[in-house]
């Protein structure tokens, strides 16, 4: 049996997001008739590694009670909020802020938030987080059909 015929398996023309989002759904609704999870109870997390479009995902997925947690690739361009418009502008408004390159520090503003825990092993750990980053979506492959911002 071939990878494309197992139950949920991605074959060569599938949508790996799909398939992951349908398996995901899949078990979402097996927790749930199994009673590990009720209405009122926190949401379930879901952490995925870099082979996924974690954006996409979030999207597709964002009727169910999940938390999605996802690393991204060191080499990701992601966007800054668009910024205000100024008073006497003309033309079309900015759809995005400027680009946050994560190999590139210079792209990085000052973090909303920063963490500083002390480890036995590496000395302190450093976490820095800037809020309402994103991907820049663009109208093909996955997001083709997709009509909203």
């Amino acid at each position: 049996m071939d990878a494309g015929t197992r139950r949920g398996a991605a074959g060569p023309a599938d949508d790996a997001t799909a398939v992951t989002a349908d398996q995901l759904r899949q078990l979402i609704d097996r927790l749930i008739h199994a009673g590990h999870w009720r209405c009122g109870d926190p949401d379930i997390l879901i952490v995925c590694d870099t082979g996924y479009d974690t954006a996409r995902l979030a999207w597709v997925l964002s009727d169910l009670p999940v938390l999605l947690v996802g690393r991204i690739r060191s080499d990701r361009v992601l966007r800054l909020p668009k910024p205000a418009r100024q008073p006497g502008a003309i033309g079309r408004p900015r759809e995005h802020g400027a680009e946050f390159a994560c190999d590139d520090p210079a792209t990085w503003p000052t973090p909303q938030h920063t963490t500083l825990t002390p480890t036995s092993r590496y000395g302190t750990a450093r976490a820095d987080s800037r809020d309402q980053l994103h991907p820049r979506l663009t109208r093909r492959t996955c997001w083709i059909d997709h009509d909203g911002a």
